[in-house]
């Protein structure tokens, strides 16, 4: 499945289906939820409909998850830590774009084969994504992540 194959989301929460501040947050914070969890117990197409398929970081979410799935691989813990999550806005209130920042934390957390033995570990890393949204067929849609600057 790609980024796009699912027309809705199984599980989205109420508060992430408003189109509002709120709910794009919301929406955004869901995700790397899943992110995470997709992490720890990978599944095949756990992200898929969350995003674009021009979005390449949801791409390469999904292919790192599917990765893991396929070699028996999974995080020993969730490797991301939210730290802040809102909503920057939209250029007028008809816009379907939506911009949020996600200031977030890579844990280092440990990548392990399934009988425990490490295999990998991330660096730790704090910083910040500029999280683009759009309004789609009544919800949130992941258009584009980037990396903050500093």
């Amino acid at each position: 499945m790609s980024a796009t194959s699912a027309p809705t989301i199984e599980g989205l929460p109420q508060a992430a289906r408003a189109r509002t501040r709120e709910g794009a947050n919301a929406f955004v914070k869901y995700y790397f939820e899943q992110v995470n969890e997709a992490s720890v117990d990978p599944r095949r197409d756990a992200l898929a409909g969350f995003g674009l398929p021009t979005c390449k970081t949801c791409v390469a979410f999904e292919d790192t998850i599917n990765g893991l799935a396929a070699k028996s691989h999974r995080y020993r813990s969730a490797p991301l830590s939210e730290r802040a999550v809102d909503g920057l806005g939209q250029d007028r209130p008809t816009d379907p774009r939506y911009t949020v920042l996600a200031a977030m934390a890579q844990v280092g957390a440990q990548v392990i084969d399934d009988s425990g033995k490490e295999v990998k570990r991330d660096t730790r890393y704090q910083g910040s994504f500029i999280v683009d949204l759009v309004w789609r067929e009544g919800r949130w849609v992941l258009s584009e992540i980037r990396v903050s600057q500093p």
